[in-house]
Formats: C-alpha cells, structure tokens, sequence
C-alpha cells in the first residue's frame, strides 16, 4: 500500500528504488535478529569490507534521494502542505514493511518444516536423511509461499474482472480498459511467481546470504521503467544511485 501511495503521488522510478531497497533491510534484519539460528546471515568478509560497502550503500541512497526533476513520472504533483512529506515517509516505509513481512514469512517457513520434520521423527526412530528434509524443507516452502499468494492474487482478480464486467472501474490512463485487466492480472501471476519462489529458495537455503541477488533489482526496476518510457527524464545520479 505504501508503495502504490508513493507512486501515484510521487515519483515512480525513485518509489520504485526506495522498494526495491528492502531486500536489504531484510539481510540486516537476520543479521540482528537470527544469529546462530538457521537462515541467519554469514560474513564472508571482514569489518574493513564491511564498512566499505556501507559506504557505498549510503552514497547509492543519497544519490537517489538527490535526484530531482521526474516532472514525467509524477501523476499528481505535491502540493505546497505536507503531501511531499507523507509521500517521501510512504516510500521509506513501504521497503521497512516488506522486509519485515518477508521476514517473518521465512521464519514461518522454517518453523513449518521443523514441526513436519519433528513428527515423522516421532513416528519413525529410523527417520533421518538429507534427501527427506530437502524435500520437507520444499514442501513447506512451497506451501507457505504459494498458498497465502495464490489466494491473495485470486482475491485480486476476480475484483478486477467483477469490476470490469459490472462498467464500475474506469482507469484513468489512455489505452483500452482489457488490456488493462489483462495487465492488472499478468502482474498478479508474475508477484504471485517471484515471491512463492523467493520464499522456497529462502527456506531451501542455510543461509539469508542468497538475497544479496535482490539487490539486482532496484537497477533492473530503472533499466526496464527507461524501456517502456516511464523514466525518460530520469537524472543520471538515479542510475548511478
């Protein structure tokens, strides 16, 4: 919701960045909050690296934060109030909820897993091999993954397609209001997709590190916003960001 808030009355593109961020919110988060427990973080570097990185880190977000002048990307511009404000608050907030929510939703996982490995154990002494916990670890993986998703995206279709039949939704961009259902579903297949997927990677892993891969994203977001014409405009600082 914080996300969609700061596109709609903000900038798109650095809305997008600032969400895309939160896969690294989440790495600090099993830093903090996971130590020596499975999915935790492993440092493979030492501080010097550490600090080095972090560096790099904030120099990414403050060029983000300086780049000004999306006149293409704002849908309604901020007023002379505090819109501006809750706007920039909505797009820092929105990577703080998602990596709060995926974090909980991996432990979730986890601990899905450890009570289905548990009670075969319970019934079976002689229970014990790699292969079998692989394939509960899949399993629940799965399950907690695809299953909340699966019906949150069922949720949003049939809205959508409700909404559509019944002439009560009419969005306000200038193409052919199918293919605009058609879009608002292909986008809940491909979320539904990716985020079942990270989940099942997250609970296969030993560890959080396999994340950092996320931090592709923000660049990727940008490239593809660039390609379809939403971030013409877009100050040179953004990519570098």
């Amino acid at each position: 919701g914080s996300f969609f808030f700061a596109i709609f009355f903000g900038s798109a593109v650095q809305a997008t960045v600032f969400y895309e961020l939160w896969a690294s919110v989440f790495l600090l988060m099993t830093m903090f909050f996971r130590r020596n427990q499975p999915g935790q973080f492993d440092h493979h570097h030492g501080v010097t690296n550490t600090i080095v990185f972090f560096v790099m880190g904030v120099i990414g977000v403050v060029l983000v934060v300086s780049a000004h002048g999306l006149a293409s990307d704002v849908t309604i511009s901020a007023s002379e109030d505090n819109s501006g404000v809750i706007v920039q608050l909505a797009a820092v907030a929105a990577p703080f909820l998602m990596a709060t929510s995926f974090f909980f939703g991996t432990m979730n996982a986890r601990i899905i897993s450890a009570q289905l490995e548990r009670e075969l154990h319970s019934d079976d002494e002689g229970v014990h091999d790699q292969l079998l916990s692989r394939r509960i670890a899949f399993m629940a993986g799965n399950y907690h993954g695809l299953f909340p998703r699966v019906i949150g995206a069922l949720l949003l279709i049939v809205t959508a397609s409700a909404m559509y039949l019944l002439d009560t939704w009419e969005p306000t961009i200038h193409q052919v209001n199918i293919w605009v259902l058609f879009g608002v579903i292909f986008c809940a297949l491909m979320t539904t997709a990716g985020a079942t997927l990270a989940d099942l990677a997250n609970n296969l892993s030993k560890n959080s590190n396999l994340n950092n891969f996320w931090n592709f994203t923000p660049f990727l977001a940008v490239i593809f916003l660039n390609l379809f014409g939403f971030s013409n405009d877009a100050p040179k600082e953004l990519y570098f960001g």
